[in-house]
């Protein structure tokens, strides 16, 4: 799933273009006009495939509100202050709020939750509650003792309500509530007006929303698939915060870091657990200040040799985190040449956009610039100056119904890029260069496309170092590359599309083909593709891999500052130069704060996100990975992972992707006391950390750590049995 947003658009479709699912469209100039009337709860952009869609009803997505859900990581919720009892909330709660729900809308009617029933599972329901009336007329709704009070806690870019006894608020089916400690869909999105109206809507699209249904004999909450126009919102009121959590441990983003003499590296703390709020505070230190140095996290390579840099809590010394930096001489020019192959199956994301002045977005309609965004990053390669006649840029087209015309384009001939055949093309002193065009049309998502491509380019481009990048639409374990040419359709996910498996044997027929030992580096211009059973094939065939974990924001990279770096630096060690692209592409995104205003006071925060990998070290973790498969059972994952990190919200069930490490962390915590499993989660944590390069997250996106495992279910769109086909985590996939 890739891709959604465009700089430089109006607020609202900004937010919805950012939580890009595959077939997202991109935002317009903030100073276009957008109907005030037009929220965050009637807007639909999602990217989502057509099943994943909610009905008429309920034309709330869930994306939608888990954007505006997102912005539980500001400092504080609005609230406005009732008469007596409790204030009522305006935006979004912030983790840590202690809040009850409620229900205003009718004049005599106010209430709060509380349980009742037996067993595991308790029924939730609605209580009527004692109101009366000021003397100017206004309501005064007054809380008994039964209010049930939750904590707000976060998964991922969504909600958890806890109680006090660690239970959390979940749904089996709609019209089913339940509170237990392992409750099913405990996740919930949410956005909030300004007059205090809550849409708390779950995770699960057939679950529904929480809505107060209001009869005098039985007043309740419940969850309801499709709302009847009888249900009504429900309020939530701000009963307090929750105290100081102190940490327990911290983590470095880096375990290991191999850096040359006058190079940097940044390392950032993590904190569990992860809703600590206090003490936070670092010193840093060095074993060899001669070696490397460290000032707030910026580590300096000085001379060769080692140090360890380790971060302690001011609070408490002996939580620590250490990392072990090794300093090498700084390399003298041994790098000759770069060849960077980029597979550029345009498809909708070029064709939807290509050649138009106007483009239409939920009935409105807005002025654009003829570029479609296989385009657009075209135009940021060829904006970067002084290429280097040593590093070569070289990109097929195709994949797409229209591309845009050189009108908008730069190319050094007459020649537009083509719908009808594939063409091959580099870049020369800002111009785009025809090398090639195929005598029919080859589809993009067919394995032998891109090994002929690779192939024709280190045979016509040959270099000391490659890298390939696969351009377009991601979708996990499904694949990439989807190619509307060949489906004869519009739109994302129709059509062929490269399998992991076809990626797989297309990289194995074009390094043997050739006299290349491996390629430097992969990198997946596409949604959800970081996950570790395409790391593991990859690390065959390349030393390093970047990818999302998350669904990708419409513009994909940013091409211009990374290659910068290249071309001022031939010889910029690879980690580095990954670095700056995932640093470059949350910049690019608005930063790692970003958060953008949609209506009435909400917000959502920005949740994009890009890592890199070392593969020379995949194969330890996946042996720690298997080895931790063998102490577990089906039934230890599911008792987890609903706590854990996912990924590409609303399709989430079906994608089947989540945080490997969120996972590792929140297993061996629920099994702490079972010496097997928390020590084997725990090595495979130990060889995790030495797989990560970089993690650039936007605060949005939560517990997202720089690589996601799958998980097979009924409902993922691979079935257990085909990922048990094309994974080489056996053990783990023999669980399914």
């Amino acid at each position: 799933m890739k891709k959604g947003k465009i700089i430089g658009l109006s607020s609202l479709l900004m937010a919805a273009m950012l939580l890009a699912g595959c077939n997202t469209t991109p935002s317009v100039d903030p100073s276009s006009s957008v109907d005030p009337s037009t929220t965050s709860e009637t807007s639909n952009t999602s990217e989502t495939t057509s099943s994943e869609s909610t009905t008429s009803e309920e034309s709330t997505t869930s994306e939608e509100s888990s954007s505006s859900s997102s912005s539980s990581s500001s400092s504080s919720s609005s609230s406005t202050p009732t008469s007596e009892g409790y204030p009522l909330l305006t935006s979004v709660p912030s983790v840590g709020d202690i809040v009850v729900f409620g229900q205003n809308e009718n004049s005599s009617i106010a209430g709060a939750l509380k349980t009742t029933g037996s067993g595991n599972r308790k029924t939730v329901y609605m209580e009527s509650l004692e109101t009366s009336y000021n003397a100017d007329k206004s309501l005064v709704t007054t809380f008994n003792a039964s209010a049930l009070k939750f904590t707000v806690r976060k998964d991922g870019n969504n909600f958890r309500f806890e109680t006090s006894d660690g239970k959390f608020l979940g749904a089996e089916k709609a019209k089913n509530l339940v509170l237990a400690s392992d409750a099913l869909n405990a996740s919930w999105t949410v956005s909030v007006t300004s007059s205090g109206k809550a849409t708390i809507k779950n995770v699960e699209p057939e679950v529904g929303e929480l809505r107060y249904n209001y009869n005098s004999g039985n007043p309740r909450y419940t969850a309801y698939y499709n709302p009847a126009s009888t249900l009504k919102e429900v309020e939530m009121y701000l009963v307090g915060k929750e105290g100081p959590v102190s940490p327990t441990s911290i983590s470095l983003n880096s375990s290991t870091a191999s850096l040359k003499v006058g190079k940097t590296k940044t390392l950032s703390v993590s904190y569990f657990p992860a809703n600590a709020n206090t003490g936070l505070d670092v010193n840093w230190s060095t074993s060899d200040s001669s070696v490397a140095s460290v000032e707030n996290g910026l580590v300096t390579a000085k001379k060769v040799g080692e140090a360890t840099i380790t971060a302690s809590l001011k609070s408490n010394a002996n939580i620590k985190a250490t990392c072990k930096v090794s300093v090498s001489e700084a390399s003298q020019g041994n790098v000759d040449s770069y060849t960077i192959m980029i597979y550029m199956c345009g498809s909708d994301l070029e064709s939807d956009y290509a050649n138009k002045t106007q483009i239409e977005i939920d009935g409105y309609t807005y002025e654009w610039d003829g570029q479609g965004l296989a385009t657009k990053d075209i135009m940021e390669i060829l904006s970067v100056a002084d290429q280097p006649d040593n590093v070569n840029i070289v990109i097929e087209t195709g994949g797409a119904n229209e591309w845009t015309t050189r009108t908008y384009a730069n190319y050094s001939d007459t020649y537009d890029i083509s719908s009808t055949r594939n063409q091959y093309h580099h870049v020369k002193n800002g111009k785009l260069v025809l090398d090639k065009t195929l005598d029919s049309y080859k589809s993009m998502g067919v394995s032998t496309t891109l090994s002929d491509f690779i192939t024709w380019t280190t045979t016509n481009y040959p270099a000391d170092r490659y890298a390939t990048i696969l351009w377009n639409h991601g979708d996990g374990m499904v694949g990439c590359c989807f190619d509307e040419v060949a489906s004869g359709s519009e739109g994302g996910f129709s059509g062929q599309h490269l399998t992991p498996t076809e990626i797989n044997t297309a990289f194995n027929t074009a390094i043997k083909g050739d006299l290349i030992d491996k390629f430097e580096w992969v990198g997946y211009d596409c949604c959800l593709m970081q996950v570790q059973d395409m790391a593991e094939k990859n690390s065959k065939y390349f030393n390093y891999m970047v990818a999302s974990e998350e669904s990708e924001s419409g513009f994909g990279w940013d091409y211009d500052t990374w290659l910068d770096d290249l071309y001022n630096d031939i010889d910029i060690d690879t980690p580095e130069l990954l670095e700056e692209i995932c640093q470059g592409f949350v910049d690019d995104n608005g930063g790692e704060d970003a958060e953008y205003i949609i209506e009435d006071g909400e917000r959502y925060v920005a949740d994009q996100c890009l890592s890199a990998l070392d593969l020379t070290s995949i194969a330890a973790y996946k042996d720690a990975w298997e080895a931790m498969s063998s102490v577990i059972t089906s039934n230890n994952v599911s008792q987890v992972i609903g706590n854990v990190k996912s990924f590409a919200g609303d399709a989430a069930r079906n994608i089947g992707n989540y945080d490997a490490k969120d996972f590792l962390i929140k297993l061996a915590e629920k099994y702490e006391k079972t010496s097997s499993i928390k020590d084997a989660a725990d090595l495979a944590l130990e060889k995790l950390a030495d797989v990560i390069v970089c993690n650039k997250a936007q605060k949005g996106a939560g517990n997202a750590y720089g690589l996601a495992m799958f998980r097979p279910t009924n409902s993922t769109y691979v079935t257990k049995s085909s990922y048990k086909s094309m994974t080489n985590f056996t053990t783990w996939a023999g669980l399914f």
